[in-house]
């Protein structure tokens, strides 16, 4: 019976790793692609329905202002009718960007959480390895 509730709570930590790393791998995906990217803050002027762009004007780091650009997808907005009060309450908000200085591709600044996606992996397979460790060091020998 102990063996069968080790068990379980093995498969248990060895699905929320798996999970954990489909996250972590999107993080490093994320910050792997946006290494070169600048950030700076963007002020949202208008959100399309049903597609969810959100755009916006911001300046570069070299004072250019770029005005009502493409800024990034919301999903909240996507495949339906946006409600017009949450569209109005998100015009002339400031939000952090990432963009290309040499496309002019923007991007929500999404940093912070790609790194709590690989330090909560690393987290989680340690204290994995941890237990089971633990586990092995518990076990009772067995005698012939």
């Amino acid at each position: 019976m102990v063996f069968l509730m080790t068990r379980r709570k093995l498969t248990f930590n060895i699905i929320l790793l798996v999970l954990s790393l489909l996250w972590c791998v999107q993080g490093v995906w994320f910050l792997w692609n946006t290494r070169d990217w600048i950030p700076t803050t963007a002020e949202i002027t208008s959100v399309t329905s049903p597609d969810g762009d959100v755009f916006g004007t911001y300046t570069d780091n070299h004072g250019v202002i770029h005005e009502n650009v493409p800024l990034y997808m919301d999903g909240s907005f996507q495949n339906h009718r946006a409600d017009a009060d949450k569209i109005k309450k998100l015009t002339g908000e400031k939000v952090g960007i990432l963009y290309h200085p040499d496309t002019g591709q923007t991007d929500k600044d999404q940093r912070f959480l790609a790194w709590v996606s690989v330090l909560v992996t690393v987290a989680l397979l340690i204290w994995l390895i941890v237990e089971v460790r633990r586990e092995h060091r518990t076990k009772i020998p067995e005698t012939h």
